[in-house]
């Protein structure tokens, strides 16, 4: 049979000899992946600023943060290094002073250079405005310095003809025996298992080196007199409200010391002390020695023409 023309042939071997074809298998596909979620860097710690010490944060002189870092400022013009005893630095003082006015706010308000005049006055007698010594009063807008029974001891022993002295209130429930003439003599045994009552009287007693004794008594309508003299006696926080019995106790001390032989300089002490609890003003001016800066320079007064 013929075969069509147009019919390609092609020979059985190249048929065998051709490469078979293969279906191509699906491309695999690469396994989902979770979204990135943006990792934020941790934002950095500020840096708090040191804290400066109580010396850098000491104000200066004209600008102050506290009231009391003014009277600080205040007191570090005055001549205190030249006024006070070897025993007491200037340190000390000045941190007496200040817990003085932290302690009674009500300084604060009265006149600053009665402050420093005070201070100068309590520097001079060499002792401590802390209550036990001396203390600070308000009175009329100015501050007063009064010295207590402890300072008075103080400053009578400083003289150094005496070895001893005592004062000693006397109450209702006490026994109590003074017997004045040629034998002096005070015995007394308070009540210490009840009450004592009210005051009777208050004496005093110093002791010589030499073995003198010296002795005085006060009525309690005597001490009531010296009281009623006090200018500061009506006020709220005055000594003879505070501490009545160390008040009355001073009082005789400043009776005894007329019997005791003392220094001038001594008794004059005594005397400007009485004149200044009594009337509130100074007998004496207060005197500082010559020092660079003056004393009303140093409370920030101009000197008077």
């Amino acid at each position: 049979m013929d075969t069509p023309d147009t019919m390609d042939t092609v020979p059985i071997a190249e048929i065998f000899s051709m490469p078979k074809k293969t279906s191509k298998p699906d491309q695999e596909q690469p396994p989902p992946t979770k979204p990135e979620i943006p990792v934020q860097a941790p934002k950095p710690t500020p840096i708090q600023p040191k804290q400066p010490t109580l010396a850098q944060r000491r104000p200066s002189q004209n600008n102050a943060e506290s009231p009391y870092d003014a009277v600080l400022e205040g007191l570090r013009g005055l001549p205190l290094e030249a006024l006070l005893p070897r025993q007491i630095s200037v340190e000390r003082f000045h941190q007496t002073v200040i817990t003085a006015v932290r302690k009674n706010p009500e300084l604060l308000a009265m006149d600053r250079g009665s402050l420093f005049e005070a201070s100068v006055r309590a520097a001079q007698d060499g002792l401590l405005p802390d209550g036990r010594d001396a203390v600070f009063v308000p009175f009329k807008g100015k501050i007063q310095y009064l010295p207590m029974v402890h300072g008075v001891i103080k400053r009578l022993l400083s003289a150094g003809n005496l070895s001893k002295i005592t004062a000693h209130v006397v109450y209702s429930t006490d026994h109590c025996e003074i017997n004045f003439g040629d034998e002096e003599t005070i015995t007394h045994r308070p009540n210490m298992l009840g009450q004592r009552g009210t005051p009777v009287c208050v004496y005093a007693i110093a002791h010589g080196k030499d073995g003198t004794i010296f002795r005085t008594v006060m009525s309690w309508s005597d001490v009531e007199k010296v009281r009623a003299r006090s200018q500061t006696k009506d006020h709220y926080d005055s000594p003879w409200k505070i501490w009545l019995e160390q008040m009355a106790e001073k009082s005789c001390i400043h009776k005894l010391e007329k019997r005791i032989p003392t220094t001038e300089d001594l008794s004059s002490l005594f005397e400007q002390w009485q004149e200044t609890e009594t009337t509130g003003q100074d007998l004496v001016p207060v005197v500082a020695p010559p020092v660079k800066t003056t004393l009303r320079a140093a409370m920030g007064l101009q000197d008077e023409k």
